[in-house]
C-alpha cells in the first residue's frame, strides 16, 4: 500500500506542486529616464552649479557621512562630497483614494458628549478599586 502511495506522488509532474503567480513589476517605467540629474561622482559644488540649490538637506549621517539633497523630481545621495546615488521620485498616475475625510460629506459627525461644558476636555471615569 505504501509503495502504490510512492509511486502515485512521484508520479505527479513536480511544476504542478510548485503552481503560483507571477508578478511582473516594470521598473523600467519608474520615471522620466529623460530628465537630466546628478551623475556618479559630481561634486556638491557641480551640483549645485548646475540644478539649483535643493529644497530640502537631510544631514550629514553616520560615517562615511552621508548626505541627502531633495529637489522635486529626486533626491541626490553624497557621500562626503561626490555623489553615489540620484533616485527619482515616484509619481503616482492616479490618486490611490480620491476622497478626502474631511471634506467627505457622508462621513459623519464626532458624537459631543452630552451634559458637558465644550470647552472642557472629557476625561473618562477611573474605575475606584474595590475592597
Amino acid at each position: 500500500m505504501r509503495f502504490a502511495f510512492l509511486c502515485l506522488a512521484l508520479s505527479l509532474p513536480l511544476p504542478a506542486l510548485a503552481a503560483g503567480d507571477v508578478l511582473q513589476i516594470p521598473l523600467s517605467q519608474q520615471g522620466d529616464s529623460k530628465l537630466p540629474r546628478p551623475g556618479k561622482g559630481m561634486s556638491k559644488a557641480e551640483v549645485e552649479k548646475l540644478f539649483g540649490a535643493p529644497a530640502q538637506v537631510q544631514g550629514p549621517v553616520g560615517q562615511p557621512p552621508i548626505t541627502r539633497w531633495h529637489y522635486p523630481e529626486y533626491v541626490v545621495t553624497f557621500e562626503y562630497d561626490h555623489v553615489v546615488h540620484t533616485v527619482l521620485k515616484h509619481k503616482p498616475k492616479a490618486p490611490v483614494n480620491a476622497t478626502d475625510p474631511a471634506t467627505d460629506s457622508t462621513t459623519e459627525p464626532t458624537p459631543t458628549p452630552t451634559g458637558s461644558d465644550s470647552t472642557q476636555p472629557v476625561t473618562p471615569a477611573t474605575p475606584t478599586p474595590s475592597s
